[in-house]
């Protein structure tokens, strides 16, 4: 998966820099989004919600001060281009990544835009996930809001993960200043709790996922169970009868302990994983609006 698009061009994607001296790498003025492709066996790659992705990152970029040189569906050509020459055969994440390439701190040019194409493969265990949370605070009111996807928020959750280190946990939720859950790193957080599914309201410092999203619209359509949004209290894990964690690298998957103690698997877990993985393959008829189809050809 070596071929990029860097600003209007088609290039290696070891050919593509930031300069040391750039606002991206001096100031970290860099915005991206990313969507998960999905290949059948028969080679048809689908990647889940490409427009929801693409308003999200325009949106992140405007909040930087980046005003765009493509258009929405110039980007998803691109992409699509991207998702033919690299032709996956696995899942693979789509990327578009856009940074400032001007020196100055407050210069508003237009950005470096490049969309690529990466393996998943070895994202996360294939099991269920160990979970701990962190005893640091990850503030929901701080001074980037998380609904925009900057590289940034995720140098202070990685810092946040360090200080914790535990080989023993794959991800570790977030807790904000008031002292309730929100997220993971690079994973939103859902629980069944009392017949339903609940998830944090973006107010409490969460990123509005689009997985999340999907999750919740698959949800509401086909069952198992109602959607809940509010609040998670500290303990919300222990008193929970299960969790997952979902985002757009990832997918979806269990939870099998937080804190070094098993939670269940129940069925509608289960019943909403199996919903998720008919829909990213196409078998699950009236959600066209939320798959995007993109069929691989002989690469150019």
């Amino acid at each position: 998966m070596n071929e990029a698009w860097l600003d209007g061009e088609f290039c290696g994607l070891e050919d593509v820099a930031l300069p040391l001296n750039s606002a991206a790498v001096r100031y970290g003025q860099v915005v991206f989004d990313a969507a998960r492709v999905v290949v059948d066996d028969v080679g048809v790659a689908r990647t889940l919600g490409v427009d929801h992705h693409l308003e999200r990152f325009r949106a992140s970029c405007g909040a930087l001060g980046f005003e765009l040189p493509w258009s929405n569906e110039e980007l998803k050509r691109v992409a699509c281009e991207i998702v033919r020459r690299n032709a996956p055969s696995a899942i693979a994440g789509l990327r578009w990544f856009a940074w400032a390439r001007a020196a100055s701190f407050g210069a508003r040019e237009a950005p470096s835009v490049c969309v690529f194409l990466v393996s998943l493969a070895g994202y996360a265990p294939d099991r269920p996930l160990a979970v701990g949370v962190s005893s640091a605070c990850r503030s929901a009111t701080g001074d980037l809001p998380r609904r925009i996807k900057a590289t940034s928020h995720y140098v202070a959750a990685r810092w946040v993960a360090l200080q914790a280190a535990d080989d023993a946990v794959d991800e570790w939720i977030f807790r904000n200043e008031w002292g309730r859950l929100t997220e993971s790193a690079r994973s939103s957080l859902v629980l069944l709790s009392e017949g339903a599914l609940v998830a944090p309201p973006v107010s409490e410092g969460v990123l509005p996922g689009i997985t999340r999203a999907f999750l919740q619209a698959l949800t509401e359509r086909f069952g198992p169970v109602p959607w809940r949004q509010r609040p998670l209290a500290a303990d919300a894990l222990q008193r929970c009868d299960g969790a997952l964690l979902c985002s757009s690298s990832l997918g979806i998957a269990l939870v099998g302990s937080a804190d070094g103690v098993p939670l269940a698997a129940g069925a509608p877990l289960q019943e909403i994983i199996r919903l998720y993985d008919d829909a990213v393959h196409g078998r699950l008829d009236g959600i066209g609006d939320w798959v995007e189809l993109v069929e691989p050809g002989p690469k150019s």
